[in-house]
C-alpha cells in the first residue's frame, strides 16, 4: 500500500481524536480522498459508510479506494433509483442527484460513517441535497460525519451553516439566529440577503473543534507550485468511435490515416461535451475563473453556448485572431469580467501567458502530446504563485485512452519544467529515476 506523507498523517490523527465528525478543509492537490480513505482504514472492522459525491468524481473513489484501503469491502455504486440498498455492502457510493430520491431507503441500514465529497455542494439550506440529509439525520444516528471541500465558504460566512449542521445539529441550531449573530442581513426587493462577516473570532473558535485547515502554504514537505493532473473517464466511446479507432490501428501512415484521425478527433469530442461541461461546473464552484482548451471550432462554440445557457461568462480565443483582440480578451480574463476563455490550443495556445490563472481543462486530446504539454506551460510558469491543476477528460475505448495511459507517465512533461529549472521540484516523488530514459521510451513509443 502506498504511503502518507507526513502531513497526511497528521490529518489523519487529528480526524481520529475529532471521532470522525470534521470539516476536512483541504486545498485541491492535497490528498482529501487519500486522507479519508487512510481513516478508514485505521479501523478493525471497517465502518459502514455513505459517500455522496458529485458523479464525475465517481471512478476516481474507485480507483483510490482500491489504493488504500487493504481490507475485503463490498461497494455498492448506485447507477439509478431503481437500485435497492444491499444491507451487506461496506461503502455505498451515490451521486448527490440520486441521493436526494431514494434518501429514505438508507434509514433501514446502519451506517457509521456519512462523507460528502465536495460538500460546498449543500450550502443552500432551501436545497433538496440538504434537506435530503437532514432528514436521514434525524431519523438515524450516524456516529461520524466527514465533509470534505477545498472551498468551504464559497460566496458568503452563511456556506458554513448547513456544512456545520450537518457534522453537529447543535452546533448552531438555528439559521435565523446565525445570520444574525455573523452576518448583516439586508431585505433588497423582497428579499433577504445575508452579506458581510462579524464576530469572526467567536465564529471560529465555535468551528474550530470540527475544522481542519490545510493549504498549499502550510506543507513545508513539498516544494511549490507543483504541477497536478487529473485523468477523468467520462465514458465510453460509442460503436462508430471504436471501429474508427481499430480502423486507424491497422492503417498505414499517410494523408487517407490522417483523415480518419481528424474524423475521429471530432466525433470524441462531441460525444463527451455534456459530461466533460458537468466537471466544468463543478470544477467552477471552486476555481472561479478556467481555461477549457480544445481544437475544433463546432465542439468549442458548443461549450460556450452551454457557459451563456448557465449565466457564467466566456469567450473564445481562435488562432486567426490578431494579437489586438487577443490581448483584449487576455485582460478581459485577468481583469476577472471573463470566468471562462476557451483557447484553440493548437494555434492561439501557443505564445500565451496566462500564468495568472490555476486550472484548465483539455476537452479535447490529440495524438501530439508536446501540443498539450505547450498548452499546458500557457498556465504553469516557473514564475507562478500557486500550484496548477490540469484536468484531462476522456472516453474510453477511444484514442484518448492511449494518450492518457501516456499522461499518467508525469515525466513526460515534469522532465520538460525540470529542463527549465532545476530548482523546480516535482512533488509526490519518492525516489529517483533516469528521467532521460523514461523521456526517451516516451518518445520512441510515440513517434
Amino acid at each position: 500500500m502506498p504511503e502518507l506523507y507526513n502531513y497526511q498523517k497528521e490529518i489523519v490523527k487529528q480526524m481520529i481524536e475529532k471521532k470522525g465528525n470534521c470539516l476536512l478543509a483541504v486545498e485541491q492537490g492535497l490528498g482529501k480522498t487519500i486522507i479519508t480513505l487512510a481513516f478508514l482504514n485505521k479501523f478493525k472492522i471497517f465502518p459502514k459508510t455513505l459517500l455522496i459525491i458529485p458523479p464525475i468524481l465517481y471512478k476516481n473513489w474507485i480507483n483510490e479506494i482500491k489504493k488504500w484501503i487493504d481490507k475485503d469491502i463490498k461497494i455498492q455504486y448506485f447507477h439509478s433509483t431503481s437500485d435497492f440498498v444491499d444491507p451487506d455492502a461496506d461503502i455505498y457510493i451515490i451521486s448527490y442527484q440520486k441521493f436526494i430520491k431514494i434518501y429514505y431507503d438508507f434509514v433501514d441500514v446502519d451506517i457509521d460513517c456519512l462523507i460528502l465529497d465536495e460538500s460546498h455542494w449543500i450550502k443552500n439550506p432551501q436545497s433538496k441535497r440538504f434537506k435530503a440529509l437532514m432528514y436521514l439525520l434525524k431519523e438515524k444516528d450516524i456516529p461520524m460525519k466527514i465533509l470534505l471541500t477545498g472551498t468551504p465558504i464559497y460566496n458568503k460566512p452563511i456556506d458554513l451553516w448547513t456544512q456545520f449542521k450537518i457534522i453537529d445539529k447543535n452546533l448552531f441550531p438555528s439559521f435565523t439566529k446565525f445570520v444574525k449573530i455573523f452576518t448583516y442581513p439586508k431585505l433588497r426587493y423582497g428579499r433577504w440577503e445575508y452579506v458581510g462577516v462579524k464576530n469572526l473570532d467567536l465564529l471560529k473558535n465555535l468551528i474550530k473543534p470540527y475544522l481542519i485547515r490545510v493549504t498549499w502554504d502550510m506543507i513545508y514537505e513539498i516544494e511549490t507550485p507543483p504541477l497536478i493532473t487529473k485523468t477523468i473517464e467520462v465514458g465510453k466511446a460509442n460503436q462508430e468511435i471504436i471501429n474508427l479507432n481499430k480502423q486507424l490501428e491497422m492503417m498505414n501512415d499517410g494523408l487517407e490515416k490522417e483523415k480518419l484521425k481528424e474524423t475521429e478527433y471530432e466525433k470524441v469530442g462531441h460525444q463527451k461535451i455534456s459530461a466533460t461541461f458537468e466537471l466544468c461546473l463543478n470544477i467552477l464552484e471552486q476555481q472561479k475563473q478556467l481555461i477549457i482548451f480544445g481544437f475544433h471550432r463546432k465542439v468549442l462554440e458548443k461549450y460556450k453556448e452551454l457557459f451563456e445557457l448557465k449565466n457564467i461568462s466566456s469567450d473564445i480565443l481562435y488562432g486567426g485572431l490578431n494579437n489586438e483582440k487577443k490581448a483584449q480578451l487576455i485582460k478581459k480574463l485577468k481583469d476577472k469580467k471573463l470566468q471562462v476563455l476557451l483557447i484553440n490550443y493548437q494555434t492561439g495556445g501557443v505564445g500565451l501567458n496566462l500564468e495568472f490563472i490555476n486550472c484548465c481543462v483539455f476537452a479535447e486530446l490529440n495524438y501530439v502530446p508536446t501540443e498539450i504539454w505547450q498548452a499546458m506551460m500557457r498556465i504553469f510558469r516557473i514564475t507562478s504563485k500557486k500550484p496548477v491543476i490540469v484536468y484531462f477528460p476522456y472516453l474510453k475505448n477511444s484514442y484518448e485512452e492511449h494518450i492518457v495511459k501516456l499522461l499518467l507517465e508525469k515525466e513526460f512533461y515534469f522532465d520538460k519544467v525540470l529542463s527549465m529549472s532545476k530548482q523546480l521540484k516535482i512533488p509526490f516523488k519518492k525516489e529517483k529515476k533516469s528521467w532521460f530514459k523514461r523521456l526517451f521510451g516516451l518518445f520512441k513509443r510515440f513517434f
